[in-house]
């Protein structure tokens, strides 16, 4: 994993004042609020992403924080006048400039210091491919095979439990119907600790979005967890197993074992489900 690890940038989580901080945070996403803001009738505001995202089961959508429709596309123009107002530092490390959040996402798209993302088979030394993360997912199908789903917000796998003396790292690719976006689900198993953790990542910040994780026999949840998608260039799932994040679900082998049941094709599996909120 070390090669792997070593070849991404790390990046910086711009910070704000902590006063500030749930004033100009997304309750949605939970990243920090990018114009145009928008906001509900009774005054929730909202970034326009995830506006986009909301279920329209009337004319207008309805507030994902209290159902309230949204009757045209309000903005919160004094939120926006303080996003003007505050500047933080540019994510990407080896970048000092400082930007204002307004102007934050345009400039780390565009920031020279903006790494390009490796290929998950760098790590084995099988692949040497690297760009933009965007173009991952169609590099990870198209030369590796990895399979690609198409749902509306929930995902349903069937996997077969670790061995237990046997690392291994299993990706598959996520794609919302309604919005087109692609995720890439991780799931890391480490010999060392016996234990495997599993989490999705998001391809860019615009693309960040709540999630819940669990994981199933054939009837009932077991273990779940709900969070935030991380960004690609993020700590990588190995390292924050070791730092015991709280944005991976992590499982004991002999707790995934205790999971199994007998498919249909005579092999014992586990079931990992993943909805998007």
């Amino acid at each position: 994993m070390s090669s792997n690890s070593d070849s991404l940038t790390r990046t910086k989580h711009p910070r704000v004042p902590a006063v500030l901080e749930d004033t100009l945070t997304c309750q949605i996403c939970y990243d920090y609020f990018q114009p145009p803001i928008l906001q509900c009738s009774k005054g929730h505001s909202l970034c326009t992403a995830c506006y986009r995202r909301l279920p329209r089961p009337n004319p207008h959508p309805l507030c994902a924080l209290c159902q309230a429709p949204i009757q045209g596309e309000i903005r919160n123009y004094a939120l926006e006048g303080v996003l003007e107002k505050v500047f933080v530092a540019c994510r990407w490390e080896n970048c000092d400039l400082t930007v204002s959040l307004a102007d934050r996402r345009v400039h780390e798209m565009e920031c020279k210091h903006r790494p390009q993302v490796p290929c998950y088979f760098a790590a084995l030394g099988d692949c040497d491919w690297a760009g933009d993360a965007q173009s991952l997912p169609q590099h990870l199908s198209k030369v590796h095979n990895i399979t690609e789903l198409t749902r509306l917000s929930l995902f349903r796998y069937l996997w077969n439990p670790p061995i237990a003396q046997i690392w291994r790292y299993r990706y598959r690719l996520l794609r919302l119907q309604d919005s087109s976006a692609v995720y890439i689900l991780e799931h890391f198993y480490s010999s060392e600790f016996q234990k495997a953790a599993f989490l999705v990542r998001a391809l860019g910040p615009d693309y960040r979005r709540k999630y819940r994780i669990s994981l199933r026999d054939r009837d009932s949840c077991r273990a779940e967890m709900e969070s935030v998608t991380p960004l690609l260039g993020d700590l990588t799932i190995a390292e924050m197993m070791h730092k015991e994040d709280a944005r991976i679900l992590v499982a004991s082998v002999t707790s995934l074992t205790s999971l199994c049941f007998n498919y249909e094709d005579g092999q014992r599996y586990f079931s990992l489900h993943i909805q998007f909120l």
